[in-house]
C-alpha cells in the first residue's frame, strides 16, 4: 500500500540535494573528520569556513545586511522562541523568577505555537503581565486590535507569522510597522518557522528584532534552527561559556546541521514555487470535493490568506484523535495539530483561541501537503478519507453507498 505523508506542517522530508552534500562533508573526497570550528588550526578553520558561508547565503536569501542583524544558528525553533520571550527580561530558562526591575507587559495572540505560549505562561507566572489579542470574525489578528493593547510600560510584542495549525497568515509586517511607529522602543518578535518554508519573503520591509526559522521544515535535518537578532537591542543571552555566535548561543557549531541548512536553502525558492503554483490549486480541488461530500464539515480560516499547502477541518461531533490513527493505518499520515502538542489530549488550543465553540478543538484534523504531492495522488488520498470519515459516522450529502463525486475541474 502506498503511503501519503500528508503532515509538512510537522516536518518535511530531508530533500536528495541536503543528503548529497551531508554525504559529501562527511564521506567524499574532500570530507570532514574534525568539525570544531571555533579551532585555530587547519582543520578548524576549513570548518569556520564552511559555517560563514551558510551564514552568508542566509544573509543574501532573506535580504538583510551583517551590519544590522546577527543570524544565529540554535537547536531549533523552540529554543530561538523562549530565547525571544525570555532574553528581554533576563529570566533563566531554567526556573521562574524575575529581576523587579524587569517587570513589564507583554503583547501576543491567542494562537500562538506552543513553545511560545508555555513561554508567555512563565513569564506570567514571574509576574509579567500578558495579553493575548483574539483573531477577529475573519480569523486575523489585525494592526488596530494589537495597538488597542498597546500600552507605555509594553516590553515585548511576540506574534506568529504563519499559524502551524490552521495555516492562516497574520500581517506582521503591517503590524510591526504600526508597533514601531507607536513605541519605537518595543521589542518585536515573530515565529516565522511556517511563513519563510512556504512563501516569498522579504524580511528587509519592516522591523523586528527576534526572527525565528526551523529549516526541517524545508528539508534541512531537524536538531537545528536559525534565530535573526537585531543587533540594536543591548541584550544578555540564556547561556554562557563560549564566544561562538557572537556569544549568543555558546557551544560548538552543529557543523552537520549548518551545511544541511545551505544545501536547503538552495532549493527553497523551488519549493515555494511549486507551493504557489501547483499545490494551491491542489489545496483548493481538495477542500471543495469534501465540502460538497460533507456539508457539516467546515475548514477553518476558509476566506483568510492562508499558507498554500494547509487544510485544517474541523468535524461536528467527531473527535478526531482515533480518526488520524484510523486515517495512518489506511496510508495518510495527518495530525490533529501541532506535533509539540500532539501527545495532549485537550485538544487543539490555537482552535480555542479563536472564534469557535469549546469541543471544536478535539474535532479537527489538519492536512499538510508537501510541495511534491502529485494531483495524480489526489483521487486516492480522497477515497481513504472519505472511507475513514464514513466509519467514524460522518454523513455525506447523498447517502453512504454513493461513489465519491468526480473533480469539477
Amino acid at each position: 500500500m502506498k503511503r501519503y505523508y500528508l503532515d509538512a506542517n510537522a516536518t518535511y522530508e530531508i530533500l536528495p540535494a541536503v543528503k548529497e552534500s551531508l554525504v559529501a562533508l562527511l564521506d567524499g573526497p574532500r570530507s570532514f573528520s574534525y568539525l570544531n570550528g571555533s579551532s585555530i588550526h587547519a582543520e578548524g578553520q576549513k570548518v569556520r569556513a564552511l559555517i560563514d558561508a551558510a551564514r552568508a547565503d542566509l544573509y543574501r536569501y532573506v535580504r538583510l545586511r551583517e551590519a544590522d542583524f546577527q543570524i544565529v544558528f540554535t537547536s531549533g525553533a523552540t529554543e530561538g522562541n523562549n530565547t525571544a520571550l525570555l532574553v528581554p527580561f533576563e529570566m533563566s530558562s531554567a526556573k521562574d523568577s524575575l529581576k523587579p526591575e524587569y517587570a513589564g507587559h507583554v503583547i501576543s495572540t491567542s494562537v500562538e505555537h506552543s513553545s511560545v505560549e508555555e513561554g508567555l505562561q512563565r513569564l506570567e507566572r514571574a509576574g509579567v503581565e500578558v495579553t493575548r489579542v483574539r483573531p477577529g470574525s475573519d480569523d486575523i489578528i489585525s494592526p488596530d486590535a494589537v495597538l488597542r493593547e498597546l500600552r507605555p510600560e509594553t516590553k515585548l510584542v511576540s506574534m506568529i507569522w504563519a499559524n502551524n495549525e490552521t495555516g492562516v497568515i497574520h500581517p506582521i509586517p503591517e503590524i510591526f510597522r504600526a508597533i514601531q511607529r507607536a513605541s519605537p522602543n518595543c521589542i518585536l518578535h515573530t515565529d516565522a518557522v511556517q511563513a519563510l518554508s512556504k512563501l516569498e519573503l522579504d524580511l528587509s520591509s519592516f522591523p523586528f528584532d527576534f526572527l525565528t526559522i526551523a529549516p526541517h521544515k524545508f528539508g534541512a535535518l531537524p536538531g537545528i534552527g536559525i534565530s535573526i537578532v537585531n543587533k540594536r537591542l543591548p541584550l544578555k543571552p540564556l547561556a554562557v561559556g563560549g564566544a561562538q555566535e557572537l556569544k549568543w548561543r555558546p557551544g560548538t557549531e552543529n557543523v552537520v546541521g549548518i551545511v544541511s541548512i545551505q544545501a536547503a536553502l538552495a532549493e527553497l525558492s523551488k519549493l515555494i514555487t511549486r507551493y504557489r503554483e501547483v499545490i494551491t490549486p491542489l489545496r483548493a480541488e481538495f477542500e471543495e470535493r469534501v465540502l460538497a461530500h460533507y456539508p457539516t464539515i467546515e475548514v477553518i480560516g476558509k476566506d483568510a490568506p492562508r499558507l498554500p499547502n494547509t487544510v485544517m477541518m474541523r468535524l461536528p461531533g467527531i473527535l478526531t484523535e482515533d480518526l488520524v490513527v484510523a486515517l495512518d493505518l489506511a496510508g495518510v499520515s495527518c495530525s490533529r495539530g501541532s506535533a509539540c502538542s500532539s501527545g495532549k489530549q485537550l485538544g487543539s488550543h490555537v482552535i480555542g483561541g479563536m472564534n469557535y465553540p469549546k469541543e471544536a478543538g478535539r474535532e479537527v484534523l489538519r492536512l499538510s501537503f508537501p510541495a511534491n504531492f502529485q494531483e495524480s495522488d489526489l483521487e486516492t488520498v480522497l477515497e481513504r478519507l472519505f472511507q475513514c470519515f464514513e466509519r467514524f459516522g460522518l454523513r455525506t450529502k447523498a447517502s453512504h453507498s454513493d461513489t465519491i463525486p468526480a473533480s469539477v475541474h
